[in-house]
């Protein structure tokens, strides 16, 4: 499908760490003229304002560049320069808010992410294990007391890998090892293990079933495990807003092996989206 957008812990991560592979995984927002209009019955009438306060505190966050002007009817007129700002869009917002989801307010993936193959050119291959990942975990084995060597340089050597992958130069990529702080297992044993899991999480752009696991079993980064609260923006599903662990089983399991699946979830835990898996306990 198309229209598609990077997310906003992603793109905030990229962003505010100066990571080079911004670039390389978005485009910045289209941008331009983008319209809030003010509803004039229903549920939304009342959230406009809590909606309004939310959409302007994510450019804000991003540093975005735009002007909010009052369109004369109680709504705004967004003005934002083309093609500058990178702004990634949060995930699980509900309909209430849907109106105000301009999709020229959001990065796209880059070229080589979405390159079809009749454009002349390969699609991105897709990434199932790397140099990276690999040193990135050694990094944590270490870090835990797992293992013996040194975690920060597993965790470089990780970071150069990442990089290369998506052609950061090697200047940028030893730039970025020498004056960012993301860079360096410098804090408590907690803050480290919270940097290698963000930076293989991000190494993971494209595939998403992995990072996602990252995600479950390390709780890191922090704002997708913590979940979601509030239903007048975020859609709280089954899990009533708490990080998804695990896809339900079909009715296909249950009616040609049901008494496997029950078994299996007399193990596991409660055939539901919020029951985490054991390696994730």
């Amino acid at each position: 499908g198309g229209n598609w957008h990077l997310a906003k812990t992603l793109v905030d991560a990229l962003r505010d760490n100066n990571d080079p592979r911004l670039s390389k995984y978005a485009k910045p927002s289209k941008g331009g003229t983008i319209q809030w209009a003010k509803p004039t019955e229903g549920e939304r009438v009342g959230l406009f304002d809590k909606h309004v306060a939310y959409m302007t505190g994510i450019l804000d966050s991003a540093g975005a560049t735009y002007t909010k002007t009052s369109d004369g009817a109680g709504g705004y007129t967004i003005t934002m320069p083309e093609n500058t700002n990178y702004i990634g869009q949060p995930t699980r917002l509900n309909g209430k808010i849907k109106p105000l989801l301009d999709r020229a307010l959001w990065s796209e993936p880059s070229e080589v992410v979405v390159n079809q193959h009749n454009s002349g050119k390969p699609i991105f291959p897709f990434v199932v294990f790397t140099a990276a990942e690999s040193h990135f975990m050694i990094a944590e084995a270490i870090t835990k007391g797992l293992a013996s060597g040194n975690a920060q340089s597993h965790y470089q050597t990780g970071i150069r890998h990442a990089m290369s992958l998506w052609d950061v130069s090697s200047a940028d990529a030893e730039n970025y090892i020498a004056t960012e702080s993301m860079a360096l297992l410098n804090g408590s044993t907690d803050q480290n293990l919270e940097k290698i899991a963000t930076q293989r999480w991000i190494a993971l752009f494209t595939n998403g079933y992995e990072a996602w696991s990252v995600v479950r079993d390390t709780g890191y980064p922090t704002e997708l495990s913590a979940g979601v609260t509030d239903s007048d923006i975020f859609v709280l599903g089954d899990t009533n807003g708490v990080y998804p662990q695990r896809h339900r089983y079909g009715s296909g399991p249950y009616n040609t092996n049901g008494a496997q699946v029950e078994q299996a979830n007399s193990v596991q835990g409660p055939d539901k989206q919020a029951t985490k898996l054991w390696w994730a306990k």
